[in-house]
């Protein structure tokens, strides 16, 4: 089981990954034409992040703590 810091840790970063997502997007109405309609392209995006979500999980979930905060240490000096 998660503690309360965690999933709060976790909320964050899926927020922030479900705004990285949407960023990527281009900005322009043609997206709604390539993709099929309105609906069609908001329901794949909702696709997407909630496969990632779904995705992350499952790592957190199979990756023991001290692995976990070791590789989250790794990529804070990586950014650094």
């Amino acid at each position: 089981m998660l503690s309360a810091g965690c999933r709060g840790d976790m909320q964050i970063s899926n927020s922030v990954r479900q705004a990285e997502l949407l960023s990527q997007l281009p900005a322009t109405s043609s997206l709604s034409f390539c993709l099929g309609g309105e609906e069609d392209w908001r329901e794949k995006i909702k696709q997407q992040i909630d496969d990632e979500l779904d995705r992350r999980v499952r790592d957190a979930l199979e990756t023991p703590p001290l692995e976990r905060l070791r590789r989250r240490q790794l990529q804070t000096r990586a950014k650094a």
